[in-house]
């Protein structure tokens, strides 16, 4: 948009001179750089549309993943479901950690299970109904 509007600016103000000075529009120099002007504020449009198809410029909400996400990509889990807090019907938090521990499904390819999600200041574990700690993606 800047750009279209720049190369408006200096079209006009280029017409303006041309008229000022009595300078035949048509055949002179000033054609040539009005022609130059327009030719920049069309292109600076032709951006503008352009640009609001760039993932910068969306409009959609692209909010972070949450805590059940981040676990699921963690420890390689298709999902995680039924969170619910030891003792109390707190769900898993969606992205503050609070400490405790939550009694979950987890589901892969293979099987699913209950599984414990422990969650003690910035660290995240999980634990086998064993007691167990299952290890994150890519670790045996």
């Amino acid at each position: 948009m800047t750009l279209a509007m720049v190369a408006a600016v200096l079209a006009l103000a280029v017409t303006v001179y041309a008229y000022a000075t009595g300078e035949d529009i048509e055949h002179g120099k000033t054609s040539h750089i009005i022609m130059c002007m327009f030719s920049l504020a069309i292109v600076g449009v032709i951006l503008m549309f352009m640009s609001e198809q760039l993932p910068s410029h969306s409009t959609s909400n692209t909010k972070p993943p949450t805590l059940s996400q981040q676990i699921e990509r963690t420890w390689n889990l298709d999902a995680l479901d039924d969170c619910k807090r030891t003792g109390d019907e707190n769900d898993l938090p969606d992205s503050r950690l609070k400490d405790g521990n939550w009694d979950c499904v987890a589901s892969t390819d293979e099987h699913t299970q209950h599984v414990l999600v422990h969650i003690k200041g910035n660290k995240v574990g999980l634990y086998k109904a064993d007691g167990k700690a299952l290890l994150a993606k890519g670790k045996d």
